[in-house]
């Protein structure tokens, strides 16, 4: 990020902070002249933030603008010398994107309408403060007063804002939008989301077979994704996370609710709250039975679902990831396989869970 006052060389990462020049460097259509009457408002709330962040550290804004970094604990209060010696960068960036949109959130023109663009902006922030500053972002900016965008190239980021949003884990009424856009052969196709679809990826083998791993990747990709979501595991996690989850996972829980847009999956916890209400009315272990047992995945369906996750854990040792980074040994017989082995997984999900996984068709 170009934030913060750069040194000469890169070993001088961070110099200084000074809170009108961060302003004047991010382009921000504010009024300048009126961070003398909301500096201490600005200050204040950062503070709260970084308070509310569970953060060591808090600031301190002079009459020139120069933001201190105060950590009482280590007994530092650094404005004026390499910040980067005392302070790790996910704590700086943390710092000045507060410092962004708490001024935002204070200076900008009410009366007019405010576009904020988000642009890949999680990625330069540690894991640990990531949903505290976007409920704070979604939440604090949730008026007609601003259009909020978020771009990213992070799956998980948009995965993790979509939860967020979707069950509604942050005070907004605002109906969003979301968007994903695919360049294929060049072409970006703008006006809706482009499927990886399985008569794409054929034709990418018979066109250009080096290629072609990298689609089968992120298809395989999409799919555990797609696999996460629907049993609520962590959509939001990586794809090893997610492998783990499910392959070694002895039993998983799991019950539709609903059609369509309005189909949710019901969990354990789920389960669980629902054999307590049970037990309090005194239903007979029968009823308790037979509801575990809507709830339970067929143990033949897991452990086909589990084969043929472990045989694609595979292909993506040998073909997805070598083809993805450009490393040349395949064979088309093994990217043929990959593909039969995603249809089988595509189905198999399509049978346990009743999930269309939006791929399907080109």
């Amino acid at each position: 990020m170009s934030n913060i006052e750069k040194g000469d060389s890169k070993k001088d990462t961070y110099k200084t902070l000074n809170l009108e020049k961060l302003l004047q460097r991010e382009y921000i259509s504010i009024d300048l002249s009126r961070i003398t009457e909301y500096k201490d408002s600005i200050e204040d709330k950062v503070n709260q933030l970084l308070e509310e962040f569970k953060e060591d550290i808090f600031i301190k804004i002079d009459d020139s603008y120069n933001v201190i970094i105060v950590d009482e604990k280590r007994n530092i209060q650094e404005n004026n010398r390499y910040l980067n010696l005392y302070f790790n960068e996910a704590k700086l960036n943390l710092v000045v994107l507060l410092l962004i949109f708490v001024s935002i959130e204070f200076i900008s023109n009410k009366d007019k309408k405010s576009i904020v663009v988000l642009d890949d902006f999680i990625t330069s922030l540690d894991i640990a403060n990531r949903t505290f500053i976007l409920k704070y972002i979604l939440e604090t900016f949730n008026t007609e007063n601003y259009q909020l965008i978020a771009l990213t190239h992070n799956l998980e980021f948009f995965n993790l804002i979509k939860y967020i949003l979707t069950e509604k884990l942050v005070n907004t009424d605002t109906k969003w939008q979301y968007k994903q856009l695919y360049e294929i052969n060049g072409i970006i196709n703008k006006s809706h989301i482009e499927p990886i679809c399985f008569e794409l990826i054929n034709k990418k083998i018979n066109e250009n077979p080096n290629e072609a791993g990298n689609l089968i990747r992120k298809k395989f990709e999409s799919l555990i994704h797609t696999l996460a979501k629907d049993f609520i595991s962590g959509s939001i996690e990586t794809s090893n996370n997610i492998l783990t989850t499910f392959l070694y996972s002895e039993t998983i829980y799991l019950k539709s609710k609903g059609t369509g847009k309005k189909k949710k999956f019901l969990t354990s916890n789920n389960l669980v709250y629902e054999i307590e209400k049970l037990i309090k009315e005194n239903k007979p272990l029968s009823d308790i039975e037979t509801l575990i047992s809507e709830y339970k995945i067929p143990s033949e369906n897991l452990k086909t679902l589990k084969e043929i996750l472990n045989n694609l854990k595979l292909y993506r040792k040998v073909i997805m990831h070598p083809l993805s980074h450009a490393e040349s040994q395949f064979s088309t017989k093994e990217l043929y396989q990959s593909i039969d082995l995603l249809k089988k997984l595509e189905q198999n999900m399509i049978e346990v869970l009743n999930t269309n996984t939006g791929d399907d068709q080109c």
